[in-house]
């Protein structure tokens, strides 16, 4: 198992696990994070922030061949019909992404089986990300408005992880992103200077 001292660490920080789940949410969270011994989160979180902006940048691309290896099938198959749409949409010099967070919301370890490897586990990632062009944008071939917003999502990343990988470093993982589950949010511009970012949501789409 996992040490218990580093998941209750985990657990306890908000840069690394969502404090807004419920008890038993957490809870569950909790027991998967005690089976999944190897897993570095802070090196997963970090990894999976330059996935949000790789994956994101080949899509408005509409470069599927290269998102083969960083995207499951199914997904990407759902992904790719998106592409009519995103042909639609003019080409704009600002399309950076500012990610606000990045938290771990879920962990499932799935059964091994023929088609599933041992350690194979499933992670949630919890993104904020303030951009200008967001999925609801791709989906629908039409931006709205020039100025960041900010669209909340959630990414479930697929991988091995092996209790060698705490003493390997090329141990395999081979996280793939396998879905993602979206929600885009309108942005003040100024009722929170106080904030990093440029505003706070005001309603969803």
């Amino acid at each position: 198992l996992a040490s218990q001292e580093a998941v209750d660490k985990w657990m306890a920080d908000g840069n690394s696990v969502d404090q807004q789940l419920g008890v038993l949410d957490r809870t569950r969270l909790w027991m998967s994070l005690r089976l999944l011994r190897g897993l570095d989160l802070k090196d997963f979180l970090r990894g999976s922030r330059h996935a949000y902006h790789v994956v994101s940048d080949l899509t408005r691309g509409c470069e599927w061949q290269a998102l083969t290896p960083l995207v499951q099938p199914t997904c990407l198959e759902a992904m790719e019909q998106l592409g009519p749409s995103i042909e639609l949409l003019p080409a704009e010099a600002d399309e950076s992404i500012s990610i606000v967070s990045a938290v771990l919301s879920d962990a499932r370890v799935l059964e091994p089986s023929q088609d599933v490897l041992p350690g194979t586990a499933h992670l949630d990632v919890r993104f904020s990300a303030l951009q200008s062009l967001t999925m609801h944008d791709m989906q629908h071939g039409e931006r709205h408005g020039v100025e960041p917003r900010l669209q909340e999502s959630t990414w479930t990343f697929e991988g091995v992880v092996s209790p060698d990988a705490a003493d390997d470093a090329d141990a395999p993982t081979g996280w793939r992103v396998v879905d993602i589950a979206w929600q885009v949010w309108e942005v003040q511009q100024s009722q929170a200077a106080q904030k990093d970012y440029p505003g706070w949501p005001t309603h969803g789409p």
